[in-house]
């Protein structure tokens, strides 16, 4: 694994820059560390099993940790909202679903597979908006 200094970035990579200073281009998935910035393997890079395991430990990572930060802007909503109705607002629920399987299609993964976990996860922030509904 290569340590590199630069910009982190979330998602594809253009360049980044080496302990000598110099620029490559990567496609590479860019997270931190102890020491600085290192390049995630590709997939097509991992040589074995653990390989595998360990970049998408390190990827499920992130993406509970991305829930995470989205459920302290729910949460934040709540405030902003002035009745039951709007915090069912089936309308934006309706199009933000849509809009993570047209963002899923431009990924290359299944837009059934995303509108799922969309649908999961926001019946499940909606539910937990209507509690604090309930016990005002």
């Amino acid at each position: 694994m290569s340590v590199a200094r630069g910009v982190l970035v979330i998602g594809k990579v253009i360049e980044y820059e080496d302990e000598q200073g110099a620029f490559a281009n990567c496609g590479n998935v860019m997270r931190k560390n102890k020491i600085g910035v290192t390049i995630m393997k590709m997939a097509n890079e991992c040589e074995n099993m653990n390989d595998i395991r360990k970049e998408i430990d390190e990827l499920d990572g992130k993406i509970v940790g991305l829930i995470a930060n989205r459920a302290t802007y729910v949460k934040a909503a709540a405030k902003f909202k002035n009745n039951e109705v709007a915090v069912r607002d089936v309308k934006r629920v309706e199009a933000v679903i849509n809009s993570k399987k047209e963002l899923a299609k431009s990924h290359g993964v299944s837009p059934k597979l995303i509108g799922d976990i969309y649908s999961i996860m926001i019946e499940h922030f909606v539910n937990e908006e209507m509690k604090e509904w309930s016990n005002k």
